[in-house]
């Protein structure tokens, strides 16, 4: 599972902090740290321009899916 986020994004770090906390492994990128062609690659794929963006088996998936309450 990756988590795309940015550095600086309080939804981010809550959920990685959430992911953590319920032992869920992922790998974290940092959208700054892509080019920006990738960026919009991404952001495209998962059909929105906001992170946190959860990649999941090729599909982007939400919060929710991967975190139920």
């Amino acid at each position: 599972m990756i988590v795309y986020s940015t550095k600086n994004c309080p939804a981010c770090i809550k959920l990685k902090a959430e992911l953590t906390k319920r032992k869920i492994k992922f790998e974290n990128v940092f959208m700054e740290d892509l080019d920006p062609q990738e960026q919009l690659k991404i952001m495209k794929k998962a059909g929105t321009l906001s992170v946190p963006l959860i990649e999941k088996e090729g599909r982007f998936i939400t919060e929710r899916e991967i975190c139920p309450k």
